[in-house]
């Protein structure tokens, strides 16, 4: 008998749907209940089911569920069920098939039935469903990783908290100041309460975003016709004052410029997916009515939490990788172009030197359209390049745990000073928290097929400013480490460095040691006779603290941490100086620095001289 009887398509029939829950991660399946019964109706859809049950498990854990509903080929002991499906993840590298068929989210659940067979159940023959967990675990399973990797993977989960509403609704200035105030806001330069962390630059996480720095600002890039008539037309739109909100046309045409810009004459797709890459939004007209205090929204909130919302549709590919994305704002005349990156943490960074206007160029300033229109052949280019990177991420590639790579820089190789070839490295760690804001890592060497030497751990530092001289002056003389590399971040790609202003990177040995204490006076020494050294050749180094004073197993003293070191009386404290934590008399938020500054901190250690 099938199922297609009266009972099954009856409007609002009640089924009560036995789930298998199953995951290729041990520690979900043990921490999750094998079978849960859900009562759903006939006339809901897959996707319907899907949320129900995600509602419920959520309800149970901290992290936010994501599932997939598959129809097993063959009848399904409930019982044994479980342990066969996990036991076949594991030999399939995470796929259920050939066992079953993924469920679409549009069907009825009446349609899935209408053609099975009746079994003898309770429940007029429903037959079991597969619920798949598709979530990667809070930490990483077995073999195990260092505390600090779990650290961040942890920190990352927290992030993905549940959005404010929609992106229109928690753009809303009340909104949008509760989100920046709580313990993992976007990191966007503003804050609610408190003042946020300031990470890294997003630039050293990937190589596009300087990449198209650079190339949307080169007056040698090729721009087609197409592309710039397609400019001339979106200027034109937003030029346009008007009281009513604007249309969906006006919405559209940023992405017809891109589309336009990647393939000239190529008929517009209007059924293709929103790309992960990218996300538009272009300011409607407030409505005066009803917009109460809070109520107004920020348009650049409401594209950073657009891209939020995207990504998290996609919690597998979130957590393989750090989804870098191009985020486009349209605030009446002004287009803003950002660069978003999802780490431990979201950052979202401004990738031009501003807001590009939009209206209306004199009659002797073509050349002003034709620099936008580069600007769009830039970002065109550049989001093809993040879909191509995108596609390593894609299932099965998706390695079946977080990839704690996804919390690093992908700047990874620099050229060796003395022979110069390229030297590639794997980070492992980082030196200075386990927040966004750090800028210095350990890292290995990885050996080149023809390259003997084994692997060594080194030091990756990302500076805007570094005393190269200084460092190389103590180095020489074994009072520092050994200065393998300062220079640019990509060396293998010269326009995503020039992208990158003045941001370079500076590689060293690592030294094992820690830093120094009260009781280290034979190193304490050692570090005042390096700060000599440094004076007698007019060199200030600026922040000569405990943390930078390292000692190792056999008391050999290294000075390290030459940021602001350089010539004195022409290098300046950095304006965010923390005064309570580089105390001495005469040191100010950029004040130039003096031999006496270094002299005072070292008398703190060990007396006056």
């Amino acid at each position: 008998m099938d199922l297609d009887d009266t009972r099954l398509q009856e409007t609002g029939a009640e089924l009560e749907i036995v789930l298998v829950v199953v995951s290729y991660f041990a520690e979900q399946r043990m921490a999750s209940r094998n079978t849960i019964r859900l009562k759903v109706n006939a006339d809901m859809t897959w996707e319907d089911v899907r949320k129900i049950y995600a509602k419920y498990a959520s309800s149970h854990t901290m992290d936010r569920l994501v599932i997939s509903l598959w129809l097993p080929k063959e009848a399904l002991d409930p019982k044994r069920a479980p342990e066969m499906l996990n036991s076949h993840l594991l030999k399939g590298n995470g796929t259920l098939e050939p066992l079953c068929d993924e469920l679409n989210d549009d069907v009825k659940v009446s349609d899935t039935f209408r053609h099975l067979k009746k079994r003898p159940t309770r429940n007029i023959g429903v037959p079991p469903i597969v619920a798949k967990n598709e979530n990667f675990p809070t930490c990483v399973p077995l073999p195990a990783v260092s505390p600090q990797h779990v650290a961040l993977v942890q920190r990352f989960n927290k992030s993905k908290a549940e959005l404010p509403g929609p992106p229109s609704v928690a753009a809303q200035a009340r909104n949008y100041y509760t989100y920046q105030s709580k313990n993992h806001p976007i990191l966007d330069g503003r804050f609610g309460i408190d003042k946020t962390l300031l990470p890294g630059p997003v630039h050293i996480y990937q190589s596009v975003f300087p990449w198209f720095s650079a190339t949307a600002t080169d007056a040698s890039v090729e721009v087609s016709r197409e592309t710039v008539l397609a400019t001339e037309t979106l200027i034109d739109h937003v030029s346009q004052i008007s009281e009513l909100p604007l249309g969906s046309s006006t919405q559209d045409i940023p992405q017809a410029v891109l589309d336009i810009a990647i393939a000239p004459g190529t008929p517009r797709r209007t059924d293709a997916a929103p790309s992960r890459c990218l996300v538009i939004v272009v300011e409607e007209e407030p409505d005066p009515s009803g917009s109460g205090p809070g109520q107004l929204s920020d348009v650049t909130a409401k594209t950073e939490f657009s891209y939020m919302a995207r990504q998290l549709e996609n919690d597998t590919m979130l957590s393989a990788g750090s989804c870098p994305a191009f985020l486009i704002t349209i605030k009446g005349p002004y287009l803003d172009v950002c660069g978003a990156i999802w780490t431990t943490d979201v950052i979202v960074q401004h990738l031009l030197p501003g807001p590009i206007w939009l209206g209306r160029p004199n009659l002797l300033a073509e050349s002003k359209i034709v620099e936008i229109a580069r600007m769009f052949t830039a970002l065109a280019r550049a989001v093809l390049k993040l879909e191509a990177y995108n596609k390593q991420f894609v299932l099965p590639h998706v390695p079946p745990m977080i990839d704690v790579a996804r919390f690093f820089p992908c700047a990874a190789s620099y050229r060796d000073g003395a022979s110069s070839q390229i030297v590639r490295f794997e980070y492992e760690a980082y030196l200075a928290g386990n927040q966004p804001s750090c800028l210095v890592f350990l890292a290995t060497t990885v050996p080149s097929n023809d390259d003997s030497d084994p692997p060594r751990k080194i030091v990756v530092k990302f500076v805007e400013r570094y005393g190269e001289a200084a460092h190389r002056l103590l180095a020489e003389r074994n009072m520092a480490p050994a200065l393998l590399y300062y220079g640019d971040i990509f060396p293998e790609d010269p326009i995503a460095s020039r992208g990158c202003g003045s941001l370079r990177m500076v590689v060293m040995e690592y030294f094992e040691g820690r830093p120094a204490t009260y009781n280290d006076l034979a190193a304490l020494k050692a570090a005042e006779q390096a700060i000599k050294v440094l004076h007698n050749e007019h060199i200030v180094h600026g922040d000569v603290r405990f943390p930078n004073i390292l000692v190792g197993p056999d008391g050999t003293m290294k000075l390290i941490d030459f940021d602001w070191a350089g010539e004195e009386g022409t290098v300046r404290y950095p304006i965010r100086v923390d005064t309570h934590v580089v105390d001495a008399p005469g040191v100010r938020p950029y004040g130039k620095i003096e031999a006496a500054h270094d002299r005072a901190m070292l008398e703190r250690y060990i007396g006056p001289r």
